[in-house]
């Protein structure tokens, strides 16, 4: 009885021998046999890009989507800005000109009535010159001649009546130069300047030539005040440096010497060449 059991207790063993080859058998052969959607490879590479997805949108919706919209913000409140300061601006260059056309308006008359009050002195002056030559004339007449000592007391009179107009006129033309020098200094304080002019040439040893007041080794400062030691030519925009030479901006006009000007922006335009956009100060020169 117990060599039988011993028997059974070695074939269940060699049957669950038999049956762990047969399955691990199974097994090798089903990973040829299964598909490649099935696969653990392929299983484990959707969902690791489908992890990435995930990971990529929550980035673009909690950080990239943000930050770029608080940058569409900013650029519009800046655009919004630039389009104020412009109207603003404009608001204030038509107001110059039109104060500018008012006080040249004033000028204009004026000069008219300077010019009307000039040529009447001149013509009472002429007058006044005929009626000395006459006096002149009548003094070598004889003396006892009632209708030349008649005349005379007539040319007299008028003489002293010219007078009179000769030195209202020069009363008025002493009026008429006040008005027109205050008329002159209203208008200029109206006219403010700006452009671009040469500073200068700076290399690394100093200042080799300047046009502006400013010692040798001295930086310029952008906002600072400065005054021209010579003439220079305004120009509309600064020159740009290329291999065949500079190109510069149109000719606006010339600032004179010892205008008084700000620096607004300063550049080095090659070679050292320094070039600023400045305004006059106004009611300066």
């Amino acid at each position: 009885m117990i060599e039988e059991t011993k028997e059974q207790l070695e074939l269940r063993q060699l049957k669950a021998l038999v049956d762990k080859a047969e399955y691990e058998a199974k097994s090798e052969a089903a990973k040829y046999h299964t598909p490649w959607f099935r696969s653990d490879g392929f299983v484990k590479s959707i969902v690791a890009g489908f992890t990435f997805a995930i990971g990529v949108a929550a980035y673009a919706q909690f950080i990239f989507l943000p930050q770029e919209n608080e940058l569409i913000a900013q650029k519009i409140h800046s655009d919004f800005t630039l389009i104020e300061l412009t109207k603003q601006y404009e608001t204030e260059m038509t107001k110059l000109g039109f104060l500018q056309q008012v006080a040249l308006s004033k000028f204009d008359l004026s000069q008219q009535a300077y010019s009307s009050m000039k040529i009447s002195f001149e013509n009472e002056k002429k007058e006044n010159d005929q009626f000395i030559l006459k006096l002149d004339q009548i003094e070598v007449c004889e003396a006892n001649n009632d209708q030349v000592i008649d005349i005379a007391k007539i040319l007299k009179e008028r003489n002293q009546k010219l007078d009179l107009k000769i030195a209202k006129v020069e009363e008025d033309k002493v009026s008429i130069e006040a008005v027109t020098d205050v008329l002159l200094k209203d208008t200029k304080e109206f006219e403010v300047q700006s452009g671009w002019i040469y500073i200068g040439y700076q290399p690394s040893s100093g200042w080799d030539y300047r046009t502006i007041e400013i010692n040798p080794n001295e930086d310029v400062i952008e906002g600072t005040e400065y005054t021209l030691n010579t003439n220079v030519i305004l120009r509309g925009k600064k020159p740009n440096f290329t291999i065949f030479g500079y190109k510069f901006g149109n000719s606006m006009g010339y600032l004179d010497k010892g205008q008084k000007i700000i620096l607004i922006d300063v550049v080095s335009v090659g070679r050292n060449k320094i070039w600023a956009n400045v305004k006059t100060i106004k009611g300066d020169k």
